[in-house]
């Protein structure tokens, strides 16, 4: 898709990697950017910096994205107002599992809301013209971290919910991929911090082990997966490194190891 002069929705677009995915749509031609996100002074803040430089292309709704009235009202306002969506970006999202099920309901519910609410406004089946979603998981989303139980599980379930969406592109037109950020310099991973007494390992050390990278690598990978990605793609986006594609797992049978008696 050509982001040029596209209309999108970003949950969470004034935290460190939303931020960074709004100004790389703005520069490269976006239309229009509205800002879903919590109404704080933060928010706010980001809000108004964007404003300054890129003018009425940014638009702020505030909004809790986990509740579904909410959402679906201020996304109904854009498309009210703008007559169409383009492109869905689900990037809101927290790291301490110490907020569990604000985790949950934040990591996976509101994309699940997101995904499903655009798909029925904009899938070719409810005569709309389809366009794509952009749901951020995270590298813990394809493999086990075991200090992050939460965090890594609702990530899983992002990765997993956008491959299954795949086989529906025929019929809806939605192209539905998913982005997987490694370590990333901004306030959610300064945020972490260790929710549960059983774990015991040190979980800012095994974070730095996987290496870091600014948001803005995560910015321009969301932008080539908008340009490139085929529906279903997960790709990843870490250590500073160019993105790539991962495989699906597959069969499960094909993993089969046998249990001794």
């Amino acid at each position: 898709m050509d982001i040029n002069n596209k209309v999108a929705i970003i949950t969470g677009g004034a935290g460190g990697i939303g931020a960074a995915i709004v100004k790389r749509l703005l520069e490269h031609g976006i239309k229009l950017v509205a800002l879903f996100d919590l109404d704080n002074s933060n928010t706010k803040k980001i809000f108004m910096d964007l404003q300054k430089k890129y003018g009425n292309r940014v638009e702020l709704y505030p909004c809790d994205v986990t509740n579904k009235a909410q959402f679906e009202e201020n996304f109904d306002k854009v498309l009210k107002t703008h007559k169409t969506i383009d492109i869905l970006l689900n990037n809101a999202g927290i790291g301490s599992d110490i907020h569990t099920e604000l985790m949950i309901d934040l990591n996976y519910k509101a994309v699940v809301l997101g995904s499903l609410l655009f798909i029925e406004r904009l899938g070719k089946h409810k005569g709309g013209k389809g366009g794509i979603i952009v749901n951020t998981a995270s590298i813990l989303g394809l493999r086990n971290f075991d200090c992050l139980p939460v965090y890594c599980s609702t990530k899983h379930a992002v990765v997993s919910f956008t491959r299954c969406l795949d086989v529906q592109y025929d019929t809806t037109g939605v192209r539905v991929v998913a982005i997987c950020p490694g370590v990333t310099e901004t306030p959610l991973v300064s945020s972490v911090s260790k929710a549960m007494d059983f774990i015991v390992d040190d979980i800012e050390k095994k974070l730095r082990e996987l290496g870091s990278q600014a948001p803005e690598f995560v910015a321009d990978a969301v932008v080539k997966i908008i340009q490139k990605g085929k529906s279903g793609d997960v790709w990843v986006s870490e250590a500073s490194q160019a993105p790539y594609a991962v495989k699906d797992i597959g069969d499960y049978a094909n993993l089969r190891i046998p249990i001794e008696e």
